[in-house]
């Protein structure tokens, strides 16, 4: 999405990851009394975990292909049926983390503004 910074791109795929699991969560919740339905989740953080170790020693642009590469993803989860509340508690979790990223990706943003108003004054 953001192609300026690999710090912008790591948090604009985190926020897609949070997105997508928000639904998925939804999605097991609305299913919860349908027979035979199997919970889902996101797939993402070993992912980014594999792409961390190998963009260490590369420079930024590898870095910004590596982390262009991964993407959430859907798959099913270890677990036969769906619990509530479990699935309540990790919406939460995820809502708490999505606000996280959000702050994160608006500090970004402001430091980037900062720097081109500074240029264009200075």
């Amino acid at each position: 999405m953001f192609s300026i910074d690999p710090v912008l791109e790591l948090l604009s795929r985190s926020l897609d990851a949070c997105t997508l699991r928000q639904g998925v969560y939804a999605a097991n919740i609305a299913n919860a009394d349908t027979v035979g339905y199997r919970p889902l989740e996101v797939s993402f953080e070993e992912s980014l975990r594999s792409a961390a170790q190998l963009s260490q020693s590369a420079p930024s642009a590898q870095q910004m292909d590596v982390l262009r590469q991964i993407e959430p993803s859907i798959v099913p989860a270890a677990a036969d049926t769906v619990q509530l509340d479990q699935q309540l508690a990790l919406m939460d979790k995820n809502a708490i983390r999505y606000q996280m990223l959000v702050g994160g990706f608006e500090r970004s943003i402001s430091l980037l503004r900062m720097a081109v108003l500074e240029g264009r004054e200075g």
